[in-house]
């Protein structure tokens, strides 16, 4: 990665408090480069800030945070339609556009942190997160089919679930897959391609190059080599960066653990069982807020106070959409999920509207 930027100023490094971006200031800490420049985003109180700035502060490298709380840099994103240009750049006919990382990139190249010849270097990884114990149970190219098609196409209920299964079958008997990996493979050239790798375009979109070590090929096969079971949850990944790669300067700061989610499940039970109609009319009372991602639900505060007034002309949405929406309908935009937001945003305005004129 280093060779290929003979001319780079700064490595930036957008750093979370988890393993992947850490493992790369870790690497580039261990060859000896002092050019590193961490920035995190978000709510200030968050473990994810405190996580981040101490992994930075330990290899020595100079850290900016980003507040997602402040009206004026959301405002100023939206000016002179800067925010649906984004949209139509990055959308590109065929991807979900990931809205994460942006404001950050604006702000920080606005104050001058972050310039031209700057690389900026995400922890996208080989590495899914997808992988879990159930897959196991998969035996055949039906069980794969079937689970791949519950889990990326369950709001589709109609004559088009059959078409859809013909051609996961296909992608399956093509691509030469297994039943066990299909589901990884298919979450790599799906998700991660079009949606995660995405993510890309705001840097470009700012004039900004950047590279993703962890999605070279030679990881990429190396990782689906290993066997399946190590592959759960990430569990031999996690175990080498712990014992084997991290710099002992990183070794006692905490990691913030995906997986670790044993506190929360009483209350995702409880959230099951609740009617996604009374969820939606408590959580608009109550002014509750999305938790994920931390503060990037903000992005679409200037379309609207609700989701009906950001997803006007409701009337020119297809049918199927209309009754998906129905319950979200007066939920404020920080109540809602912002990535599924971005999707119905993008196909109202990169699709439906296009298409109607």
């Amino acid at each position: 990665m280093v060779k290929s930027c003979p001319s780079v100023r700064n490595w930036i490094i957008p750093l979370s408090g988890g393993y992947d971006s850490r493992l790369i200031i870790n690497y580039l800490y261990r060859l000896g480069y002092k050019n590193v420049i961490c920035f995190t985003y978000g709510v200030g109180f968050s473990d994810e800030v405190k996580i981040s700035k101490a992994t930075a502060e330990a290899l020595g490298y100079k850290w900016f945070f980003v507040d997602y709380t402040i009206k004026k840099d959301w405002v100023d994103l939206h000016k002179n339609g800067l925010f649906d240009k984004y949209i139509q750049y990055s959308f590109n006919g065929c991807n979900l556009s990931h809205v994460q990382d942006l404001l950050a990139i604006k702000v920080l190249k606005d104050k001058g942190i972050i310039n031209e010849n700057d690389v900026v270097v995400p922890g996208h990884t080989a590495f899914t997160e997808t992988e879990s114990e159930e897959i196991l149970n998969l035996h055949s190219e039906n069980d794969s089919v079937n689970y791949v098609f519950s889990k990326y196409y369950n709001l589709i209920k109609s004559k088009n679930s059959t078409k859809l299964k013909k051609r996961l079958q296909n992608l399956f008997e093509d691509e030469n897959q297994t039943a066990i990996n299909f589901p990884l493979f298919f979450n790599w050239s799906e998700r991660q391609v079009k949606f995660i790798g995405n993510s890309v375009r705001a840097y470009e979109f700012f004039g900004l190059d950047w590279r993703m070590p962890f999605w070279e090929r030679e990881i990429f096969d190396f990782w689906k080599m290993l066997d399946y079971k190590d592959r759960v949850e990430r569990k031999i990944f996690i175990k080498a960066s712990k014992e084997k790669l991290f710099v002992k300067e990183l070794k006692d700061i905490p990691i913030i653990d995906k997986f670790n989610k044993s506190s929360e499940v009483n209350i995702l039970f409880i959230k099951r069982i609740i009617p996604l109609r009374i969820k939606s009319f408590i959580a608009a009372q109550m002014k509750w807020s999305s938790k994920v991602p931390v503060g990037t639900n903000e992005v679409f505060t200037e379309k609207g106070k609700n989701v009906m007034e950001i997803m006007q002309p409701i009337h020119v949405l297809p049918k199927n959409i209309k009754r998906y929406l129905k319950p979200y309908l007066l939920r404020k935009p920080y109540q809602m999920n912002v990535n599924s937001l971005s999707v119905f945003y993008i196909l109202k305005t990169q699709v439906i509207m296009k298409k109607s004129l």
